[in-house]
């Protein structure tokens, strides 16, 4: 699923090329529903403005002239393509300037749809801030996990909690960190806790420089791979030696059915 770097990647791209241009047209192929309808799309985006494009968490959000908006959740599968097709695109955004927005998922559990402000409102109520972007500080990511015996991992992947972390960067984060995965959230100390709101903002920032990581069908707007995965520190290396301390391998196994890698000797 693509995390925060992977998102911001496309929203920059989204930003790039298709602020200020019209929806002039909007095809779904093989019954792909427009939601809520497509006599909604048509009323309120069709020959409207794209005016922003921002992301609410892990969500693509376009904002319309008409002040609705065209939300996106690429979820597991899902890709934004410019003026590229593959045989799984879904919908496809006809825009001025010769522009073609498509939207490809290989699964049906990809979201795209039309909100009014409302809507959008009350989503955001639903989820955390994102570890940056935003203006959560220390103080405050520290409050949202030290009174919970929930695992600082699954903690972490929580999106009511914190938005924007996917599986691929908590390990990696929990790994500089040195902090075990199944560790309760409550028994991390403040140095702890400082050292991991420090290495999650490493790791995202460092996602977003290398334009994300293709583990799996991740694509740019560009139709692009990103490189991030080439240098990932512990996250599919399974039985691979630990570059900390060199003498122990990764352990992988699911906490509470997520994959989960990390150095048994290191991570405590």
């Amino acid at each position: 699923m693509p995390e925060l770097p992977e998102i911001i990647t496309i929203r920059n791209n989204l930003r790039d090329e298709v602020l200020g241009k019209r929806i002039l047209d909007i095809i779904s192929y093989r019954k792909y529903p427009l939601k809520p309808s497509r006599a909604y799309f048509d009323k309120h985006a069709l020959n409207r403005a794209i005016d922003n494009v921002f992301n609410i968490g892990k969500m693509l959000v376009l904002e319309l002239s008409s002040g609705y908006f065209i939300v996106i959740h690429l979820k597991m599968t899902g890709n934004l393509l410019l003026n590229k097709q593959d045989p799984y695109v879904r919908i496809t955004l006809k825009l001025d300037k010769n522009t073609s927005l498509n939207f490809s998922t290989v699964r049906l559990f990809e979201y795209f749809a039309l909100w009014d402000k409302q809507k959008i409102e009350n989503y955001k109520k639903t989820i955390g801030k994102t570890p940056i972007e935003s203006d959560l500080s220390f103080k405050q990511f520290r409050s949202i996990f030290e009174k919970t015996s929930t695992a600082i991992k699954t903690a972490l992947l929580d999106q009511k909690r914190i938005a924007g972390l996917g599986n691929i960067y908590v390990n990696e984060a929990l790994f500089l960190a040195k902090i075990n995965p199944k560790r309760p959230s409550n028994s991390l100390s403040q140095q702890e806790f400082l050292l991991l709101f420090k290495k999650i903002e490493s790791v995202l920032l460092m996602g977003i420089k290398n334009h994300g990581s293709s583990f799996n069908r991740y694509k740019d707007l560009y139709g692009r791979s990103g490189s991030q995965q080439k240098f990932f520190y512990v996250y599919g290396k399974k039985d691979k030696l630990c570059i900390h301390c060199g003498t122990s391998s990764i352990f992988y196994e699911k906490i509470h059915g997520r994959g989960t890698f990390y150095c048994p000797k290191c991570q405590i």
